[in-house]
């Protein structure tokens, strides 16, 4: 059971996780900056 997790397996899965979170940051950004001029 210790040999089916592969380091290709950790590095997608952090890879994955990294660009998951990167977009969601984006997406809060953009949506941020789109709600901005309607606080006045």
């Amino acid at each position: 059971m210790a040999e089916a997790f592969t380091k290709t397996m950790a590095r997608n899965i952090f890879y994955g996780g990294t660009a998951f979170f990167f977009l969601l940051f984006l997406a809060l950004t953009f949506d941020s900056m789109g709600q901005l001029p309607n606080r006045d």
